[in-house]
């Protein structure tokens, strides 16, 4: 399952899986984050790449890791 703005939402292939409803929600947040085109947040955007590379189909583990290092660097 890619994550791109292809429309996870309505889209029969992932209707016709067992995608868990968690997992789609995570990619749709990934998406976002990743097509938000604000220059200040391209470390954000780095940092969930890094993630989801190291976890490969499981958006939402990867966007727990992110979340978790996001609120570890905050001051």
């Amino acid at each position: 399952m890619a994550v791109m703005k292809s429309g996870i939402e309505g889209d029969p292939a992932v209707e016709r899986t067992n995608v868990h409803p968690v997992q789609v929600q995570a990619l749709r947040i990934i998406d976002d984050v990743l097509s938000d085109p604000d220059p200040e947040l391209a470390d954000v955007r780095e940092s969930l790449r890094g993630h989801i590379a190291r976890n490969p189909n499981r958006p939402a583990p990867a966007l727990l890791l992110h979340l978790m290092d996001t609120r570890l660097s905050e001051p």
